[in-house]
């Protein structure tokens, strides 16, 4: 599980720093990070939403001149917030989970410059972050099943181990 989940993260990081951040519109890139924290609260629950929030914050963090765990403090709480929904949407549709990624989306970056403000980052507040909020919205929406699927994919195989370590090894018979 930690070795696919960082993987995803570093692939996320590789690709919102050389192509990702490249792309604009109205002068907005998407935040695919952001986008891996949400799911994985969705796909890991509360037990690997956070952690993986917290690890692709940081890892953004790296590269990014705010000060240093603003993005790891916001993604954090994203993936917090997003993996008590995790039981609700086991089995939901895809259009509601694109709108969960959108609304969590859309909180993760109002806490981001919410954070930043309580660290003295004013530049955040502007009316670009408006175009800022509706790209990441957006386009996490848009990006949403597939990242559901590779965070599910990344968690893979750790769901029965969790239940066997917890309820002890499953015995069948008398």
């Amino acid at each position: 599980m930690v070795a696919r989940t960082a993987l995803v993260i570093v692939v996320a990081l590789v690709l919102q720093v050389a192509v990702v951040s490249r792309l604009r519109w109205f002068g907005a890139s998407p935040d695919l990070l952001l986008l891996v924290a949400a799911a994985a609260g969705l796909a890991g629950g509360p037990e690997r939403g956070p952690m993986v929030g917290f690890a692709a914050g940081l890892a953004l963090d790296v590269v990014l001149t705010t000060p240093f765990g603003l993005a790891a403090l916001s993604y954090l709480l994203v993936g917090y917030s997003v993996s008590f929904l995790h039981d609700a949407l086991l089995r939901a549709t895809w259009s509601f989970q694109a709108a969960t990624i959108a609304l969590a989306s859309g909180l993760g970056m109002t806490l981001f410059v919410a954070v930043g403000l309580v660290f003295g980052q004013t530049q955040f507040v502007s009316l670009r972050l408006i175009a800022i909020v509706v790209v990441v919205v957006v386009t996490n929406a848009l990006m949403s099943v597939p990242a559901v699927h590779m965070m599910r994919w990344a968690f893979e195989g750790t769901f029965r181990e969790s239940v066997e370590h917890s309820t002890g090894p499953r015995r069948t018979g008398w």
